[in-house]
């Protein structure tokens, strides 16, 4: 790739791996007002179809501007998935049940960041780079395909309004169209490093393995994501149901802070004894076990928060996450422009302790206000829900 597009500066390398995430902080801004409009099948059809052109553009590029423009525009496309997910899961779950089904959906975007570089590095070193990218366009088409097919509309409001049309075209009474839906609701949360970098840099630097053998240090990742979404999704519906039944058979969104908790303190835990196993380049196993407690942190703290906004949400639950998909994808852009500068300043062990540092202190703080002032907070909303529907 470096040869055919005639890459040979870093930088132009981390503007290749960060304007995709540029477009994908940035779309869910338009992509979930929309589907509030429309409803979410059509918006996530076109948005899909979007993502495939501008993708298979990425693997016929013939020169640097091409693939960065091409890996922008790919961008706003390949966050709908993220965009909508939250609102599709509160159509379709009740709140005692959104811990659980969150966590199985979570499961796919999470698992993907950390199973898609094995792939790709795998598939560099057996044939020609651009079908890293028309691999995923031909999947992204198929799935496209079948959503076509069978994909149903979720969104209540819009459900109404397509059978309230039905009813006038039976009826020919011309009756009056429903309202649009317009609101966008801005809703802070905090966001998880993307430490895919340092991962691929510890294997292949301070080990000295190949790129493909580096690569597989992504598996204890992704075992580190299934154990979060088994701990989470069980146990978040679990604490849910019996913190509502202490509390008279009354729930709030609240109650799926807790979890968090526990993942405010593995986050931190796993950075540190990642870090630190690679600094002294101990067996690479160690470094493993600290990458996956740090996984499996991370998607606790994601699941719960995001679950959090769909009951504090609900009808808005997509313009809610979309704030949050902004955020995290914008920090995912950036970190990759600083994070090689920080690990070759401070190495892996000091590195690591300061983003474990500053995550103590924003994820402890974020648990303190939601658990003991988040009530308040979402009274000031019009959006919010008073309790979570069940």
């Amino acid at each position: 790739m470096s040869r055919d597009l005639h890459i040979s500066r870093a930088y132009d390398w981390l503007l290749v791996n960060s304007l995709i995430l540029i477009g994908i902080g940035l779309s869910p801004l338009i992509l979930a007002p929309l589907s509030e409009v429309y409803g979410r099948k059509p918006v996530l059809i076109i948005a899909s179809t979007v993502f495939v052109v501008w993708n298979t553009g990425c693997g016929a590029a013939k020169t640097l501007g091409e693939i960065l423009a091409f890996r922008l525009l790919s961008g706003f496309g390949a966050s709908v998935a993220d965009a909508l997910a939250g609102g599709v899961l509160g159509d379709l779950w009740r709140a005692k049940e959104r811990g659980r089904a969150f966590a199985i959906y979570m499961a796919a975007p999470l698992l993907g960041p950390a199973l898609g570089p094995i792939c790709g590095a795998f598939i560099s070193e057996g044939i020609d780079w651009r079908w890293i990218f028309w691999i995923i366009s031909i999947a992204s088409a198929v799935v496209t395909i079948l959503a076509i097919v069978f994909l149903r509309e979720t969104y209540e409001p819009r459900l109404k309004q397509l059978d309230e049309r039905n009813s006038e075209k039976k009826e020919t009474d011309g009756g009056k169209r429903p309202d649009l839906l317009k609101a966008m609701v801005p809703f802070f949360r905090i966001i998880r490093s993307d430490l895919q970098r340092p991962l691929r840099m510890l294997g292949t630097q301070q080990y000295g393995e190949s790129v493909g053998i580096g690569s597989l240090n992504y598996l204890s990742f992704a075992i580190g994501l299934i154990a979060g979404v088994n701990i989470a999704g069980r146990f978040s519906d679990y604490l849910y149901a019996r913190l509502k039944a202490h509390n008279n058979g009354v729930a709030r969104p609240e109650f799926r802070i807790p979890p968090m908790a526990i993942g405010t303190i593995l986050v931190p835990v796993g950075l540190l004894w990642w870090g630190w196993a690679g600094e002294a380049r101990v067996h690479w196993i160690v470094p493993n076990l600290g990458s996956l407690v740090f996984a499996t942190g991370v998607y606790i703290c994601s699941g719960s928060v995001s679950v959090y906004t769909i009951d504090a949400y609900t009808q808005y639950a997509a313009s809610a996450i979309s704030t949050n998909l902004v955020l995290r994808s914008l920090t995912a852009a950036l970190f990759p422009l600083f994070a090689p500068y920080m690990f070759d300043a401070l190495g892996f062990g000091l590195g690591a302790t300061a983003l474990a540092g500053g995550f103590a202190v924003i994820g402890s703080a974020v648990v303190f206000v939601l658990w003991f002032y988040g009530e308040r907070l979402r009274a000031h909303s019009p959006y919010c829900a008073a309790g979570s529907d069940d």
